[in-house]
Protein backbone atom coordinates (compact mmCIF):
# COMPACT_ATOMS: atom_id res chain seq x y z
CA UNK A 1 0.00 0.00 0.00
CA UNK A 2 1.72 3.14 -1.03
CA UNK A 3 2.32 5.96 1.96
CA UNK A 4 -0.58 8.20 3.42
CA UNK A 5 0.20 12.23 2.36
CA UNK A 6 0.59 13.63 5.41
CA UNK A 7 -0.89 17.36 4.46
CA UNK A 8 -2.51 18.93 7.07
CA UNK A 9 -5.46 19.94 6.79
CA UNK A 10 -5.52 17.29 3.79
CA UNK A 11 -7.71 20.10 1.72
CA UNK A 12 -6.00 23.01 2.43
CA UNK A 13 -2.84 23.94 0.05
CA UNK A 14 -0.39 26.09 -1.44
CA UNK A 15 0.23 26.88 -4.99
CA UNK A 16 2.97 28.28 -6.22
CA UNK A 17 3.66 29.80 -9.90
CA UNK A 18 5.61 32.78 -11.93
CA UNK A 19 4.07 35.82 -11.58
CA UNK A 20 4.49 37.34 -14.80
CA UNK A 21 3.99 40.48 -14.12
CA UNK A 22 4.78 44.02 -15.92
CA UNK A 23 6.20 46.54 -12.88
CA UNK A 24 5.15 50.31 -13.84
CA UNK A 25 7.67 53.12 -12.63
CA UNK A 26 5.82 53.69 -10.19
CA UNK A 27 5.87 50.50 -8.75
CA UNK A 28 2.87 49.04 -8.86
CA UNK A 29 2.28 45.70 -10.77
CA UNK A 30 -0.41 44.79 -13.25
CA UNK A 31 -1.56 41.91 -15.07
CA UNK A 32 -0.11 39.23 -12.68
CA UNK A 33 -0.78 35.92 -12.90
CA UNK A 34 -1.88 34.00 -10.15
CA UNK A 35 -3.07 30.57 -11.06
CA UNK A 36 -2.30 28.50 -14.72
CA UNK A 37 -3.58 25.42 -15.93
CA UNK A 38 -1.10 22.75 -16.33
CA UNK A 39 0.29 20.86 -13.51
CA UNK A 40 0.30 22.10 -9.71
CA UNK A 41 4.29 21.52 -9.63
CA UNK A 42 4.98 19.11 -6.74
CA UNK A 43 1.61 18.34 -5.84
CA UNK A 44 0.41 15.53 -8.10
CA UNK A 45 -2.09 17.80 -9.12
CA UNK A 46 -3.36 19.86 -11.93
CA UNK A 47 -4.96 22.93 -12.98
CA UNK A 48 -7.83 22.84 -15.80
CA UNK A 49 -10.17 25.67 -16.82
CA UNK A 50 -12.84 24.95 -14.61
CA UNK A 51 -10.09 25.02 -11.74
CA UNK A 52 -10.00 28.75 -12.64
CA UNK A 53 -13.38 29.30 -13.00
CA UNK A 54 -14.00 28.05 -9.37
CA UNK A 55 -11.63 30.36 -8.27
CA UNK A 56 -12.62 33.10 -10.10
CA UNK A 57 -16.28 32.62 -8.66
CA UNK A 58 -15.62 32.25 -4.91
CA UNK A 59 -14.47 35.74 -5.44
CA UNK A 60 -17.37 37.79 -6.69
CA UNK A 61 -15.35 40.93 -7.89
CA UNK A 62 -13.98 40.66 -4.74
CA UNK A 63 -9.95 41.53 -4.11
CA UNK A 64 -7.54 39.12 -2.64
CA UNK A 65 -5.00 39.76 -0.03
CA UNK A 66 -1.02 39.95 -0.68
CA UNK A 67 1.61 38.98 2.16
CA UNK A 68 5.16 38.48 2.15
CA UNK A 69 5.34 34.82 2.21
CA UNK A 70 3.53 32.57 4.26
CA UNK A 71 2.88 32.26 7.90
CA UNK A 72 0.46 30.33 9.59
CA UNK A 73 -2.94 32.33 10.76
CA UNK A 74 -1.64 35.51 9.16
CA UNK A 75 -3.02 39.27 10.74
CA UNK A 76 -5.17 41.04 8.21
CA UNK A 77 -2.74 44.05 9.30
CA UNK A 78 0.16 41.86 8.38
CA UNK A 79 -1.05 42.11 4.11
CA UNK A 80 1.69 44.06 1.60
CA UNK A 81 -1.19 44.75 -0.82
CA UNK A 82 -4.42 43.34 -2.25
CA UNK A 83 -4.61 41.46 -6.24
CA UNK A 84 -7.27 43.84 -8.03
CA UNK A 85 -9.49 43.12 -11.14
CA UNK A 86 -9.17 39.46 -10.99
CA UNK A 87 -10.32 37.44 -13.91
CA UNK A 88 -9.74 34.44 -16.32
CA UNK A 89 -7.47 35.11 -19.37
CA UNK A 90 -9.13 33.00 -21.40
CA UNK A 91 -6.12 32.88 -24.07
CA UNK A 92 -3.72 31.97 -21.98
CA UNK A 93 -4.90 30.05 -19.82
CA UNK A 94 -4.32 32.27 -16.77
CA UNK A 95 -5.89 33.69 -13.58
CA UNK A 96 -5.12 36.85 -13.58
CA UNK A 97 -4.60 40.41 -11.40
CA UNK A 98 -5.49 43.58 -13.57
CA UNK A 99 -3.49 45.09 -11.41
CA UNK A 100 -1.77 44.76 -7.01
CA UNK A 101 -2.47 47.79 -5.07
CA UNK A 102 0.46 48.18 -2.55
CA UNK A 103 -0.91 48.85 1.35
CA UNK A 104 -0.15 52.43 2.22
CA UNK A 105 0.89 51.27 5.72
CA UNK A 106 3.03 48.53 4.34
CA UNK A 107 5.06 51.23 2.27
CA UNK A 108 5.19 53.37 4.99
CA UNK A 109 6.26 51.53 8.05
CA UNK A 110 7.65 48.72 6.68
CA UNK A 111 9.82 50.29 3.79
CA UNK A 112 12.89 48.80 3.94
CA UNK A 113 10.90 45.16 3.09
CA UNK A 114 8.44 47.32 0.27
CA UNK A 115 12.52 48.47 -1.29
CA UNK A 116 13.20 44.76 -1.35
CA UNK A 117 10.13 43.15 -2.95
CA UNK A 118 9.94 46.03 -5.66
CA UNK A 119 14.05 45.19 -6.61
CA UNK A 120 13.37 41.39 -6.71
CA UNK A 121 10.19 42.30 -8.94
CA UNK A 122 11.82 44.73 -11.07
CA UNK A 123 15.71 43.12 -11.05
CA UNK A 124 15.16 39.24 -10.18
CA UNK A 125 11.81 38.37 -11.70
CA UNK A 126 13.23 34.62 -12.81
CA UNK A 127 12.83 34.05 -8.72
CA UNK A 128 10.30 35.98 -8.14
CA UNK A 129 7.09 34.43 -7.70
CA UNK A 130 2.80 33.89 -6.20
CA UNK A 131 1.88 31.26 -4.26
CA UNK A 132 -1.95 30.65 -3.97
CA UNK A 133 -3.15 29.61 -0.40
CA UNK A 134 -6.92 27.69 -0.86
CA UNK A 135 -9.22 24.96 0.35
CA UNK A 136 -9.54 22.83 -2.24
CA UNK A 137 -11.59 19.29 -3.73
CA UNK A 138 -9.88 16.80 -5.88
CA UNK A 139 -11.89 15.26 -8.83
CA UNK A 140 -11.12 12.93 -11.95
CA UNK A 141 -12.48 14.06 -15.16
CA UNK A 142 -14.16 11.35 -17.59
CA UNK A 143 -14.14 12.00 -21.25
CA UNK A 144 -17.43 12.47 -20.75
CA UNK A 145 -17.06 15.59 -18.76
CA UNK A 146 -18.15 13.92 -15.81
CA UNK A 147 -16.15 14.40 -12.36
CA UNK A 148 -15.52 12.12 -10.10
CA UNK A 149 -14.12 12.11 -6.17
CA UNK A 150 -9.88 11.97 -6.39
CA UNK A 151 -9.31 12.79 -2.89
CA UNK A 152 -8.30 9.69 -1.29
CA UNK A 153 -7.00 8.21 -4.90
CA UNK A 154 -4.52 11.02 -4.17
CA UNK A 155 -3.61 10.37 -0.85
CA UNK A 156 -3.26 6.99 -1.41
CA UNK A 157 -0.99 7.72 -4.80
CA UNK A 158 -3.76 5.75 -6.77
CA UNK A 159 -3.50 5.54 -10.45
CA UNK A 160 -6.09 7.43 -12.39
CA UNK A 161 -9.11 4.93 -13.45
CA UNK A 162 -9.95 4.04 -16.42
CA UNK A 163 -11.70 6.92 -18.96
CA UNK A 164 -10.51 9.83 -17.46
CA UNK A 165 -8.89 12.47 -19.21
CA UNK A 166 -5.45 13.04 -17.01
CA UNK A 167 -3.28 10.98 -15.50
CA UNK A 168 -3.33 13.81 -12.40
CA UNK A 169 -6.56 14.54 -10.21
CA UNK A 170 -7.70 17.94 -11.21
CA UNK A 171 -8.13 20.85 -8.95
CA UNK A 172 -11.78 22.79 -7.80
CA UNK A 173 -11.55 25.69 -5.43
CA UNK A 174 -13.55 25.73 -2.09
CA UNK A 175 -11.73 28.40 -0.47
CA UNK A 176 -9.14 31.34 -1.37
CA UNK A 177 -7.19 32.84 1.35
CA UNK A 178 -4.22 34.79 -0.24
CA UNK A 179 -1.89 35.45 -2.90
CA UNK A 180 1.74 35.71 -1.52
CA UNK A 181 4.81 36.16 -2.48
CA UNK A 182 7.77 33.90 -2.73
CA UNK A 183 10.96 33.06 -4.14
CA UNK A 184 10.20 29.77 -5.43
CA UNK A 185 8.27 30.50 -8.74
CA UNK A 186 7.06 26.80 -10.54
CA UNK A 187 9.39 24.95 -12.63
CA UNK A 188 7.49 24.89 -15.63
CA UNK A 189 8.32 28.82 -16.39
CA UNK A 190 5.51 30.81 -17.01
CA UNK A 191 2.70 27.72 -15.64
CA UNK A 192 1.93 27.05 -18.74
CA UNK A 193 2.42 24.46 -21.46
CA UNK A 194 3.82 25.96 -24.59
CA UNK A 195 0.86 26.59 -27.31
CA UNK A 196 1.34 24.67 -30.49
CA UNK A 197 0.12 26.13 -34.16
CA UNK A 198 -2.31 23.69 -35.63
CA UNK A 199 -5.13 22.59 -33.71
CA UNK A 200 -5.01 18.47 -33.23
CA UNK A 201 -6.52 16.28 -31.30
CA UNK A 202 -4.78 15.34 -28.59
CA UNK A 203 -3.89 11.02 -28.39
CA UNK A 204 -2.57 10.68 -24.86
CA UNK A 205 -3.32 12.00 -21.66
CA UNK A 206 -0.07 13.44 -21.83
CA UNK A 207 -1.09 16.00 -24.76
CA UNK A 208 -4.87 17.25 -23.18
CA UNK A 209 -3.69 20.50 -21.48
CA UNK A 210 -1.94 21.52 -24.61
CA UNK A 211 -4.65 20.28 -26.61
CA UNK A 212 -6.72 22.13 -23.82
CA UNK A 213 -4.72 25.64 -24.52
CA UNK A 214 -5.32 25.50 -27.97
CA UNK A 215 -8.78 25.17 -27.81
CA UNK A 216 -9.16 28.33 -25.43
CA UNK A 217 -6.90 30.39 -27.78
CA UNK A 218 -9.72 29.43 -30.79
CA UNK A 219 -12.30 30.43 -28.63
CA UNK A 220 -10.85 33.53 -27.16
CA UNK A 221 -9.96 34.54 -31.36
CA UNK A 222 -13.67 34.20 -32.32
CA UNK A 223 -15.85 35.17 -29.62
CA UNK A 224 -13.53 37.45 -27.69
CA UNK A 225 -15.82 40.57 -28.35
CA UNK A 226 -19.23 38.33 -27.71
CA UNK A 227 -19.56 38.27 -24.15
CA UNK A 228 -22.47 36.12 -23.39
CA UNK A 229 -21.00 33.84 -26.61
CA UNK A 230 -17.20 33.99 -25.16
CA UNK A 231 -18.76 32.29 -21.77
CA UNK A 232 -21.10 29.94 -23.70
CA UNK A 233 -18.13 28.44 -25.66
CA UNK A 234 -16.03 27.77 -22.56
CA UNK A 235 -18.75 26.32 -20.41
CA UNK A 236 -19.22 24.36 -23.34
CA UNK A 237 -15.59 23.50 -23.91
CA UNK A 238 -14.90 22.55 -20.10
CA UNK A 239 -18.30 20.25 -20.46
CA UNK A 240 -17.16 18.62 -23.64
CA UNK A 241 -13.04 18.33 -22.49
CA UNK A 242 -12.58 16.21 -26.00
CA UNK A 243 -14.63 18.69 -28.40
CA UNK A 244 -12.66 20.34 -31.27
CA UNK A 245 -12.97 23.93 -31.93
CA UNK A 246 -15.23 22.72 -35.24
CA UNK A 247 -17.76 20.93 -32.69
CA UNK A 248 -17.50 24.02 -30.71
CA UNK A 249 -18.39 26.30 -33.16
CA UNK A 250 -21.49 24.25 -34.54
CA UNK A 251 -22.87 24.72 -30.55
CA UNK A 252 -21.96 28.29 -30.94
CA UNK A 253 -24.07 28.50 -34.39
CA UNK A 254 -27.10 26.77 -32.60
CA UNK A 255 -26.57 28.89 -29.48
CA UNK A 256 -26.73 32.10 -31.16
CA UNK A 257 -29.92 30.64 -33.32
CA UNK A 258 -31.98 29.81 -30.43
CA UNK A 259 -30.82 33.02 -28.91
CA UNK A 260 -32.33 34.58 -31.47
CA UNK A 261 -35.31 32.76 -31.66
CA UNK A 262 -36.09 33.44 -28.42
CA UNK A 263 -35.46 37.38 -28.83
CA UNK A 264 -38.05 37.45 -31.69
CA UNK A 265 -40.59 35.55 -29.59
CA UNK A 266 -40.05 37.74 -26.71
CA UNK A 267 -41.07 40.80 -29.24
CA UNK A 268 -44.05 39.22 -30.79
CA UNK A 269 -45.24 38.54 -26.47
CA UNK A 270 -44.57 41.94 -25.81
CA UNK A 271 -46.80 43.37 -29.05
CA UNK A 272 -49.50 40.81 -28.10
CA UNK A 273 -49.32 42.48 -24.56
CA UNK A 274 -50.01 45.82 -26.02
CA UNK A 275 -52.51 44.58 -28.50
CA UNK A 276 -54.49 42.52 -25.66
CA UNK A 277 -54.18 45.95 -23.09
CA UNK A 278 -55.50 48.50 -26.44
CA UNK A 279 -58.31 46.07 -27.44
CA UNK A 280 -59.57 46.32 -23.44
CA UNK A 281 -59.03 49.54 -23.70
CA UNK A 282 -60.97 50.22 -26.92
CA UNK A 283 -63.87 47.58 -25.62
CA UNK A 284 -64.38 49.30 -22.32
CA UNK A 285 -64.92 53.43 -24.21
CA UNK A 286 -67.47 51.04 -26.58
CA UNK A 287 -69.41 49.76 -23.56
CA UNK A 288 -68.73 53.88 -22.25
CA UNK A 289 -70.04 55.18 -25.34
CA UNK A 290 -73.41 52.61 -25.60
CA UNK A 291 -74.09 54.00 -21.88
CA UNK A 292 -73.88 57.48 -23.16
CA UNK A 293 -76.06 56.85 -25.98
CA UNK A 294 -79.04 55.04 -23.80
CA UNK A 295 -78.32 51.95 -25.75
CA UNK A 296 -79.58 53.08 -28.99
CA UNK A 297 -78.65 51.00 -32.28
CA UNK A 298 -78.60 54.38 -34.43
CA UNK A 299 -78.30 57.74 -33.13
CA UNK A 300 -76.52 60.36 -35.58
CA UNK A 301 -74.37 63.30 -34.49
CA UNK A 302 -74.85 66.62 -36.41
CA UNK A 303 -76.17 70.09 -35.73
CA UNK A 304 -78.95 70.72 -33.84
CA UNK A 305 -79.56 67.10 -32.98
CA UNK A 306 -78.61 65.07 -30.03
CA UNK A 307 -74.71 64.82 -29.46
CA UNK A 308 -72.09 63.63 -27.52
CA UNK A 309 -69.51 65.21 -25.31
CA UNK A 310 -66.59 66.31 -27.75
CA UNK A 311 -64.06 64.93 -24.63
CA UNK A 312 -66.08 61.37 -25.12
CA UNK A 313 -66.14 61.46 -28.61
CA UNK A 314 -62.05 62.03 -29.10
CA UNK A 315 -61.79 59.25 -27.00
CA UNK A 316 -64.01 56.75 -28.87
CA UNK A 317 -62.20 57.39 -32.25
CA UNK A 318 -58.72 57.07 -30.05
CA UNK A 319 -59.80 53.61 -29.71
CA UNK A 320 -60.86 53.58 -33.06
CA UNK A 321 -57.23 54.55 -34.12
CA UNK A 322 -55.27 52.30 -31.90
CA UNK A 323 -57.02 49.23 -33.65
CA UNK A 324 -55.04 47.45 -36.56
CA UNK A 325 -56.03 48.55 -40.14
CA UNK A 326 -58.75 46.43 -41.70
CA UNK A 327 -61.67 44.11 -40.33
CA UNK A 328 -61.08 45.04 -36.71
CA UNK A 329 -61.66 48.67 -37.54
CA UNK A 330 -64.64 47.81 -39.82
CA UNK A 331 -66.23 45.94 -37.09
CA UNK A 332 -66.06 48.81 -34.70
CA UNK A 333 -67.35 51.27 -37.09
CA UNK A 334 -70.55 48.93 -37.57
CA UNK A 335 -70.81 48.93 -33.77
CA UNK A 336 -71.20 52.42 -34.02
CA UNK A 337 -73.38 53.76 -37.12
CA UNK A 338 -74.15 56.81 -35.07
CA UNK A 339 -70.65 58.12 -35.43
CA UNK A 340 -70.97 59.44 -39.05
CA UNK A 341 -66.64 60.99 -39.34
CA UNK A 342 -64.16 59.10 -38.08
CA UNK A 343 -61.14 60.95 -38.41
Amino acid sequence: MAALKTQKPKDEFSYQFSADYAVSDDGSLSNVSLLSIGEADGHGQSFDLKSLQTAFALLSGQSLKAFNGHSFAPKASDAVGVFQGIHIDASAGKLRSSTLQWMAAFKKHREAEYDSLLEMAREHPETFGVSVTGKIDLVWVTKRGDEIDAFEDWLYDRPAPEGTINDLPAVRFKKLYSADFVGSPAANDDGLYSSKSKISKPDSKKDNQEFAMNILQQIQSAYGAKPEALAEAINYATANPEADFAKIQTHLAQFEAEQASAAKDAKITELEGKYAAEKTRADGLQSKLKKLTGGQESFEIGEGQRSLKKEDLDEVRAAYAALPAGKERREFRDKHPEITNWK
